[in-house]
């Protein structure tokens, strides 16, 4: 259950299984669209992926500040 070397798996291209049809690039891609990413190896239980991504503030309609998400 999870992933066993979580260092390797983070690198280019990695991949588990070579025989199938992979390019590895998973974590790499993830990393790259986020402020922050970290792995947490949950023993023997799995894997926690945690993805921050930092929203601009913008105005609103009455030139307050908001947070994206909560305008949608």
């Amino acid at each position: 259950i999870g992933i066993k070397d979580v260092a390797r798996a983070r690198e280019p291209f990695y991949t588990s299984k070579p025989d199938e049809e992979r390019s590895g690039m998973g974590f790499t891609i993830m990393e790259s669209f986020m402020d922050e990413m970290s792995i947490d190896k949950n023993n023997g239980r799995g894997v926690t992926v945690t993805l921050v991504k930092k929203i601009a503030r913008e105005k609103n309609v009455v030139g307050e500040e908001c947070n994206y998400l909560q305008k949608l």
